[in-house]
C-alpha cells in the first residue's frame, strides 16, 4: 500500500464546516439553486452539521486507505455520501449549493490521493452525476400522496447503508473467530491476517455507524418537536419579609485567607519528576 498517513492527514486537514464550506474557491460545473424550503435551524444543529461533514470526509479517506485505494470501494462511498446529502436536501435541512460543493471537494481530494498510486485507475463517476443520481433515487422513495419524505421513506433511503453495516459486523465476527481458532491451534501465520482483517472491518463499521448517527441526530433535531420549555423572562423573585438567622459564627476561628507558600527548589524538582505524562501508543 503506497498511501501514507501523512497524505491522509494533509487531505483531511481542512474542516468541512458549515461556515467555510461555501467560501472555498471552487468552480462549479453545473448551476445549482438553494432549496427555498430550508427550515430555520436550531442553535445546536450547527455543531451536528459540522461533525457530520467531518465524519463523511474522514470516513471516505479512511475507507479508501483501509481498502488499499480500491476504486470500487471509493465510488460506493461517494455514492452513499451523495445520497445522504440528498436526503438532507430534500428534507430542507441543507442547501443544494452546499451539498454539491461538498461532493465536489471530496471528489477532488480523493481523486488526488488515487492519482498518487502506482497503478492508478481514474474514477468512473463525476460530482455532477453523483448528485443528480442521488437526488433521483431519493425522490423515487418519496411518499407521492404527501410529496414528502416520511419515516418509512427515510428508512428505505438508508436501507443500503444499514445493510452494509450489518455485513461489516458479521464479517468482523467471522474473521475474528477464525483467527482466534487458528491462533489456539498454533497456526499464528494464518491467524494474523485474519485478525488484521477483523480490525479493518471493525474500523469501517465504527466509521459508518458514527456517520449515520450524526445524520440521524441532525434529522431528529430539526424534524422532531423540541420538548424543551421556552425560556420565560417573566418570572418573579420573592424575598422574605424578615432576615432568617441560620446560626452564629464562632469568633475563635480565624477566617483570614491563607497565604500561598512557595515550594523550595527541591520540592519543585521532586514534583516535576513525579509527574506521569501520557505517551502515544505505537
Amino acid at each position: 500500500m503506497n498511501m501514507s498517513l501523512l497524505d491522509v492527514s494533509r487531505a483531511s486537514a481542512y474542516p468541512m464546516s458549515s461556515t467555510n464550506l461555501l467560501e472555498v474557491v471552487h468552480e462549479q460545473t453545473a448551476p445549482v439553486v438553494a432549496s427555498p424550503s430550508r427550515k430555520r435551524r436550531r442553535p445546536e444543529s450547527k455543531d451536528l452539521e459540522e461533525v457530520s461533514y467531518s465524519l463523511k470526509l474522514k470516513g471516505l479517506l479512511a475507507e479508501a486507505c483501509l481498502s488499499d485505494m480500491n476504486t470500487v470501494v471509493i465510488e460506493k462511498n461517494l455514492i452513499s455520501i451523495a445520497k445522504e446529502l440528498a436526503i438532507l436536501h430534500i428534507l430542507g435541512l441543507q442547501a443544494e449549493a452546499k451539498c454539491f460543493r461538498f461532493i465536489s471537494i471530496a471528489f477532488d481530494r480523493i481523486s488526488a490521493l488515487v492519482a498518487k498510486q502506482d497503478n492508478a485507475k481514474s474514477l468512473t463517476v463525476s460530482p455532477l452525476s453523483l448528485w443528480e443520481s442521488a437526488k433521483w433515487q431519493v425522490m423515487e422513495t418519496m411518499n407521492h400522496e404527501t410529496n414528502t419524505l416520511d419515516a418509512p421513506a427515510i428508512a428505505e433511503c438508508y436501507a443500503n447503508a444499514t445493510r452494509e453495516i450489518s455485513l461489516l459486523w458479521k464479517a468482523m465476527h467471522l474473521s475474528k473467530e477464525q483467527g482466534a481458532r487458528m491462533w489456539h491451534d498454533n497456526k499464528q501465520d494464518e491467524a494474523i491476517p485474519l485478525l488484521k482483517a477483523s480490525e479493518v472491518y471493525m474500523r469501517r463499521f465504527n466509521l459508518k455507524c458514527q456517520k449515520l448517527s450524526m445524520d440521524r441526530a441532525l434529522i431528529e433535531t430539526q424534524l422532531v418537536p423540541s420538548t424543551k420549555r421556552p425560556c420565560s423572562h417573566g418570572k418573579k423573585v420573592s424575598f422574605a419579609d424578615a432576615p432568617v438567622i441560620l446560626g452564629t459564627a464562632d469568633e475563635d476561628v480565624d477566617r483570614a485567607p491563607g497565604a500561598a507558600s512557595k515550594p523550595s527548589k527541591l520540592d519543585a524538582l521532586l514534583l516535576r519528576s513525579s509527574r506521569v505524562f501520557p505517551t502515544p501508543t505505537i
